[in-house]
Parts: structure tokens; sequence; C-alpha cells
């Protein structure tokens, strides 16, 4: 802005909206601009964007395993003032499925709800695999549709948290516990 700038453009590297994230960067960057004759456009959204469900698609296509999609969780009361993230989520999984051709192969859970004591949106990823488990399903590919999955404490924090679990019904092939 010091150099004369009258349009500050910005793309958010989630492709979800949500007031909790997106939402809150936009009333950080208008109260930063506040005063300053200055245009913000900003990319809300883009999680139905032909390129990225492409991306996406391809990391899953062809595999014979059953694809659980994830992103991370937020608190249940966003429902409650119509924000479209569950939904956006769950687009993005119909789409990528439908372009990587997965049939009924697929779910959508959550990952990474934080111990706040009010309800998070789930299905947790931990409760779709056990359900997949009981339903016989013994091949799963875990694919976030975040917008870089591959970031390491992202990864490293989701492959902590489900690695247990399956190891244990592995050893448990029977079902049991």
């Amino acid at each position: 802005m010091a150099g004369g700038a009258t349009r500050l453009i910005g793309v958010v590297l989630a492709p979800h909206f949500s007031r909790m994230s997106v939402g809150e960067y936009r009333e950080r960057l208008e109260a930063a601009l506040d005063g300053r004759e200055a245009e913000l456009v900003l990319v809300e959204s883009w999680h139905d964007d032909e390129a990225f469900v492409e991306v996406v698609s391809d990391r899953v296509r062809g595999t014979d395993a059953w694809v659980v999609f994830t992103a991370h969780s937020l608190p249940e009361r966003i429902l409650a003032d119509g924000d479209p993230y569950r939904e956006q989520l769950l687009e993005t999984s119909r789409l990528v499925a439908e372009r990587a051709d997965l049939g009924e192969r697929w779910s959508f859970a959550f990952q990474s709800a934080s111990p706040t004591g009010e309800p998070w949106l789930g299905p947790d990823i931990l409760d779709e695999l056990e359900r997949l488990h009981g339903e016989g399903v013994r091949k799963v590919l875990e694919e976030s549709i975040k917008a870089f999955p591959a970031f390491p404490p992202n990864v490293q924090q989701r492959d902590r948290r489900t690695r247990q679990p399956c190891k244990d019904h592995d050893r448990n092939k029977d079902g049991q516990h």
C-alpha cells in the first residue's frame, strides 16, 4: 500500500470457505485497509475449481481402496450461522469421486477436532474407519482435500492419529476387539 496500490488481491490457500477461517482473514484485511483508498479483492472459495478437483482426482484415480476424503473439523455452531464449509467439503468430495470414477467407494470424515468442550463437525476419521471396518472394508485410502495436505505437520499429525487404530484392526482381522 505504501507504493500507491489501489487494489489488494488475495487468494486464501484453503479452498473451502468458512467464516471462522477465510471470513476472519477478510475481516483482518479490511481492518488493515481501514481509511485507505484501496479495493480488496479476495478469492474466498475455490473448492470446485477444475484444476483443484483434477489434482485431487489424480491422487486417488485408479485405487482399489475405499477413499475417505478428510478436512479439518470446525465447531458445529457454524451450521446455525449458515456457514457453507461442510457443504463445500462434501461437494469437493463428490466432484473428485466422479472425476476419479470411484463409484460408491468413498466417504467423508473430519480430522483435527480440538478439545474445546463443544461439539465439532463429524463424523471423525476414527469413527469412520471403525464404521468401514465393521462393514468389512479392509483397504482404505485417506485423502485430505485441503489445499496443501503434504505440509509435514499436517501429515504427521494425521498419520499419528490413524496409524494405531489401523494397526489394531490389522492384528484383529476377525473384527474382535
